[in-house]
């Protein structure tokens, strides 16, 4: 079966807080330069094993009809409406707590949320070109990158936790790029780490293409798979009518 016919077969999920979208590019789909670009790069070199080359975007849903992404030609991190005239699989952690928490910690991220922290990166393209050819390993360099972001998304004014890794660091977090899928590969291990007190994936973000978060997010076995639909037909008819 066709990876299209493969998808459309997933079961219906109406996306929630928490839930991680990943966005599919088909052969006829009208992508934009940068998504031909990820497909691309993805094709010739991720070798990830049940991850995609046509997973061609990340974002995490922070409340109904609504995700915190980041992508190219923005000012960062921002929350926007779902878009479900594309194919989006949505994978739902079976832990709630867990799910609850991150969409929190990308809500603390996006410069236009209500709970943001007013601490959000910007996008960078270079950073997403680099992801597909560097070491996934969680080594000191990614632990020091998601200690920052703990940080800067928690703020030591208010979590303890930050407060001590922060006191540990002996600087000042770094605000740095981000792309989509490290993005959101950031917040499930960042909101890993405030739940269990660990990384769920124990990878470097930096080094996540969407092929290889696709991937890693079937391997787990702690997230459920479906099809992104709207909750009602009113639902939908609004939708349609807004855009």
């Amino acid at each position: 079966m066709g990876e299209k016919k493969q998808f459309l077969a997933l079961p219906p999920l109406v996306p929630g807080a928490g839930d991680i979208l990943i966005t599919k590019v088909w052969r006829d789909t009208d992508a934009t330069k940068t998504g031909r670009r990820i497909v691309a790069g993805q094709a010739l070199f991720s070798r990830m094993y049940r991850g995609s080359m046509r997973s061609e975007h990340a974002a995490v849903c922070s409340r109904r009809g609504r995700i915190c992404e980041a992508l190219p030609d923005t000012n960062g991190v921002e929350e926007a409406n779902i878009d479900f005239d594309e194919s989006l699989v949505v994978f739902r952690s079976d832990d709630l707590p867990l799910r609850t928490e991150i969409g929190r910690v990308a809500s603390l991220l996006a410069r236009n949320t209500p709970q943001s922290s007013g601490v959000s990166p910007a996008y960078s393209e270079a950073r997403a070109k680099r992801s597909v050819t560097k070491m996934r390993y969680l080594g000191r360099g990614g632990r020091r990158f998601l200690t920052e972001l703990y940080v800067l998304a928690y703020g030591p004014e208010n979590d303890p936790v930050a407060l001590s890794l922060k006191e540990r660091m002996g600087t000042q977090p770094v605000i740095r790029p981000t792309f989509c899928s490290e993005f959101a590969c950031a917040c499930l291990e960042l909101a890993s780490l405030k739940i269990m007190g660990r990384p769920c994936l124990n990878v470097d973000p930096r080094a996540i293409s969407p092929k290889a978060f696709e991937a890693l997010l079937r391997r787990s076995g702690r997230f459920a798979r479906g099809r992104a639909v709207y909750e009602t037909e009113a639902e939908r008819r609004a939708y349609e009518d807004a855009f």
